[in-house]
């Protein structure tokens, strides 16, 4: 992906898509809430609705059409026009919209039927909801546009007052197609009864902070994040969640970002390194929870920071795994087996594999050697073999030494007929050197952290909509941009003020590449312990179990 297509991409907020459902004969021109920094600047992107203007667009925002045009440069405007459906980036220019919406509110008065907002608990149903407002159930259907009494969690509907609460209203009222009352426009009032008056949205407020590179060199992995993250705060918008986003590029060790800015929201996702990391976690006097999103190495600065929540899940949780899945499949018979390299620099991790299996209470065999052995490993490890299945271990994360080890065990299968199975965690997967038909032939079970199973239904029509909106393929960044967007914006708006205290209290949850499935550390944060099993079959099949 060109990194051109920030422009794009960073205009595709939640609030900028087009409701494709809906027609107007003269569309107003609503103002975006969605900022976006550039170069410095702060814009608001707006879609472009059929019959809007440059004109009307520019008088709705307080800007002129020279401001428009010059904020989008590659679009050509002055002499095309706008295009229905195109996203433009508006620059921010707070007196001059409070200026025009004053001005708009003298030329077209406000609507006079009158009604309040109430949110839809567990615990509600419309007969409930009816007699507490006095109004029948059936004209609170009608007013809203609802054809079952159904209702969902969460859900925001209309409740007249007045003459409108009789049908009496001389006005006609047009109801939704969709939602009741877009959430985006909701603020909550003062008591606890979580009744909303109509004046402005609830909103999850979070910040995206990446290394997008762009005044240097453009990072197309943080742009593929983010692609992916917009979706998720799009399908979270379906489902009445509103997100106010803000993203900063946080490159060339610059900070963005204010601790006031951040007390200000309810969540931060990134940055990546450790470093940058760090930058933010000594700017957060508030605690504000924030979200480490790709870089196992922040693993370090999860003790003694307690807003911190670490989304990979750590090696050492991956390896707890695998051994927990050989003592499942171990037979009487079997022989497991822990392959490290000799001087290699990975003692702690054959350590850390040994105590695992002894915990356990699974016996097996060490085995070290150097890479100069050759093929005479095999038949080394031949002298191990048992009428049972060995189980093996390959306990280094260096790719010469892994891809060495397993072209051995495939020899060990083809040379002596022993029934082979390889057990790992998610590195062993990364190695480009190694011959995938060898991790079949070896039965591989692997524990990971990420894993997309392109059977699922939800992650076909993820890609389908990625295809469409960016014209290129997601990649493994696309994908947890989008799970980390769904899972963690969704908990915050639900969990309350202290959300992520709830996290550790909760199940696992699934997402399209990540699972979720939170620990709390002591004095610290919270690291994510979800595992996905996946196994590689003879047939070459990947499977998620």
């Amino acid at each position: 992906m060109r990194f051109r297509a920030l422009h794009i991409l960073l205009a595709l907020c939640l609030a900028g898509l087009p409701a494709a459902a809906q027609e107007y004969s003269q569309p107003p021109v609503t103002v975006s809430s969605q900022k976006i920094r550039l170069g410095g600047k702060v814009y608001l992107s707006h879609v472009v609705l059929e019959k809007q203007t440059l004109y009307s667009i520019a008088r709705a925002y307080g800007v002129t059409v020279d401001d428009i045009c010059n904020a989008n440069p590659d679009m050509n405007l002055k002499e095309e026009g706008p295009k229905v459906n195109a996203i433009i980036l508006i620059p921010y220019n707070p007196e001059g919209i409070a200026q025009a919406e004053e001005t708009a509110s003298q030329v077209q008065p406000a609507p006079e039927e009158s009604y309040i907002i109430h949110t839809v608990k567990w615990y509600d149903d419309i007969n409930s909801i009816a007699e507490k407002y006095g109004v029948s159930a059936e004209r609170i259907l009608e007013y809203n546009g609802l054809a079952s009494p159904k209702l969902k969690r969460r859900m925001k509907l209309r409740i007249p007052t007045g003459a409108a609460a009789t049908g009496d209203s001389t006005q006609q009222i047009t109801p939704p197609e969709t939602a009741p009352v877009d959430s985006s426009s909701l603020t909550p009032a003062v008591d606890s009864t979580e009744i909303f008056v109509f004046k402005k949205r609830e909103v999850v407020n979070a910040l995206l902070v990446l290394p997008f590179g762009a005044d240097t060199s453009p990072s197309e992995s943080s742009m593929e994040f983010y692609a992916g993250f917009l979706l998720g705060v799009k399908d979270l918008g379906k489902q009445g969640v509103s997100t106010d986003l803000s993203v900063y590029d946080i490159s060339n060790g610059s900070l963005p970002i204010t601790a006031g800015k951040i007390s200000q929201s309810d969540l931060v996702i990134g940055p990546v390194s450790p470093s940058d990391v760090q930058k933010v976690l000594a700017i957060d006097s508030s605690d504000i929870p924030v979200v480490s999103p790709l870089d196992s190495r922040t693993l370090s600065l999860v003790s003694g920071n307690k807003a911190l929540i670490h989304a990979p899940t750590p090696a050492d949780v991956q390896y707890e795994e695998v051994v927990k899945w050989i003592g499942e499949d171990f037979r009487e018979g079997d022989k497991v087996f822990v392959i490290s390299e000799e001087g290699g620099g990975n003692e702690d991790l054959a350590a850390m594999v040994d105590t695992l299996l002894q915990n356990a209470s699974i016996p097996h065999t060490m085995y070290s050697y150097g890479l100069l052995k050759g093929r005479r490993v095999a038949d080394e490890i031949q002298k191990f073999a048992t009428d049972g299945t060995m189980r093996v271990v390959i306990a280094s994360d260096h790719e010469a030494f892994v891809t060495d080890a397993v072209r051995n065990l495939v020899l060990l299968l083809s040379y002596h007929k022993n029934n082979v199975i390889l057990y790992s965690s998610s590195k062993l997967r990364t190695f480009t050197k190694i011959e995938v038909e060898g991790l079949h032939k070896l039965n591989l079970h692997a524990a990971v952290s990420y894993f997309i199973d392109y059977d699922s239904p939800k992650v076909r029509d993820f890609i389908m909509v990625y295809r469409a909106l960016y014209n290129s393929e997601p990649t493994q960044f696309s994908f947890q941009g989008y799970d980390l967007a769904t899972f963690f914006i969704s908990k915050c708006w639900d969990g309350g003020y202290r959300w992520s205290s709830e996290l550790s209290a909760i199940g696992a949850e699934r997402g399209l590449q990540t699972d979720f499935l939170f620990s709390c550390q002591d004095e610290g944060g919270l690291v994510n312990t979800a595992i996905r099993r996946v196994l590689y079959t003879p047939d070459y099949k990947i499977t998620l179990l």
